[in-house]
């Protein structure tokens, strides 16, 4: 998995970017920053593509023992932009056959 993430500055606003290819594989659970804002995520799928999120406490995501739902576009084959309609503890990608990326900026 190749990972990015950056803090910048937007016309004076804090952002928060992220980017990740994950290869047919659960993608590590990104904890989302806390900047007091929704998250838009972008997801550029191989084959097949899904975001799942949490509300769990990051202590039990680090444990392996959080719930995590699938996003309200389930299953996704063609690229899909988001903003999660919640703000979420964390997130994270499961590609399918192929290579996935994804994108999140907050």
């Amino acid at each position: 998995m190749n990972k990015m993430a950056s803090y910048q500055g937007y016309g004076g606003a804090l952002s928060y970017h992220f980017a990740e290819t994950v290869t047919a594989a659960t993608g590590d659970a990104l904890l989302m920053p806390g900047l007091e804002r929704n998250a838009t995520v972008a997801v550029f799928p191989g084959t097949g593509a899904t975001v799942q999120v949490t509300a769990s406490h990051p202590n039990d995501i680090k444990a392996g023992t959080a719930k995590w739902i699938d996003w309200t576009q389930g299953q996704i084959t063609a690229p899909t932009m988001v903003m999660l309609p919640e703000r979420v503890t964390a997130a994270r990608l499961v590609a399918n056959a192929d290579a996935s990326d994804w994108e999140v900026l907050v």
